[in-house]
């Protein structure tokens, strides 16, 4: 079993509600196969009320994909001494004589 859950989703919208379920149950399926919860209580919390899982498929995808670039556009992180944050305190620490 894959160490994180894909939900292939086809078209252009589904359903909040259909895709909570979809999520809830191969949650449930895999805590079930890692023996972390029973097959009964896996049972019960699909019929609860508030089961506590909640999708927002629009407010996840966007999340999801807010750091990709778009198309053609080259982003270049830097790290270590060529961060902003290392340069900023460098230059404040020379400005204070250290």
């Amino acid at each position: 079993m894959p160490s994180g859950l894909t939900i292939q989703v086809f078209g252009d919208r589904i359903d909040d509600t259909r895709l909570a379920e979809i999520f809830a149950r191969e949650v449930l399926v895999m805590l079930v196969l890692k023996e972390l919860l029973s097959p009964e209580w896996a049972e019960r919390i699909l019929f609860w009320p508030h089961s506590g899982f909640n999708v927002h498929s629009h407010l996840f995808i966007a999340r999801v994909t807010s750091h990709f670039p778009d198309k053609g556009q080259v982003m270049v992180r830097y790290c270590g001494p060529y961060a902003n944050v290392h340069i900023h305190r460098s230059l404040e620490a020379d400005l204070r004589g250290g």
